[in-house]
């Protein structure tokens, strides 16, 4: 099962776009938990039992790069939407990440239609998710609205990506 990462911002960051996601592989968990932190490498902060966990139940978790101080939230590639994010993805060279090797980089559109699941999963109360949505949307105005559509009735989120196109 592949793995994506989308990389936090800075609080009070501006958005860039498109954010870093990487893919990883499946972690092998036969393994102890404490060999699973040592997977990820020295650079990286991991809670081995939170990590074990997480990847039995096909839930996610957390990692911090400690050079940078950078959370990342992995995420399982689980379903078709997760696999054509990471085939659409394009690949960035990352230099001062994990010994500079290429990360696939989701999509702007992509990222508003998972935001979008997050927010229609979570009650439609989340006010971080909506206004995530809004600015990916503001800040990327070419966004591919036709293969959004489509997505979105996949999802079940289309009148959400209705109501995200006329407010933003």
């Amino acid at each position: 099962m592949p793995w994506w990462v989308p990389w936090h911002r800075p609080p009070g960051g501006v958005i860039a776009l498109p954010r870093t996601s990487t893919c990883w592989p499946e972690f092998p968990l036969c393994k102890p938990a404490s060999w699973l932190t040592l997977w990820v490498g020295r650079d990286w902060y991991a809670d081995a039992d939170q990590m074990r966990d997480a990847i039995a139940a096909g839930r996610a978790f957390n990692l911090i790069y400690i050079p940078f101080s950078q959370k990342v939230d992995v995420f399982p590639a689980k379903d078709d939407f997760c696999t054509a994010q990471l085939e659409r993805a394009t690949r960035l060279h990352v230099a001062a990440l994990a010994g500079g090797v290429e990360y696939p980089v989701v999509s702007a559109e992509d990222i508003v239609l998972a935001k979008l699941q997050q927010y229609k999963a979570g009650g439609e109360v989340s006010e971080r998710q909506w206004t995530d949505v809004l600015k990916v949307i503001r800040a990327t105005p070419d966004m591919d609205w036709t293969y959004m559509g489509s997505w979105a009735a996949r999802l079940g989120v289309n009148n959400l990506l209705a109501r995200a196109k006329v407010e933003s």
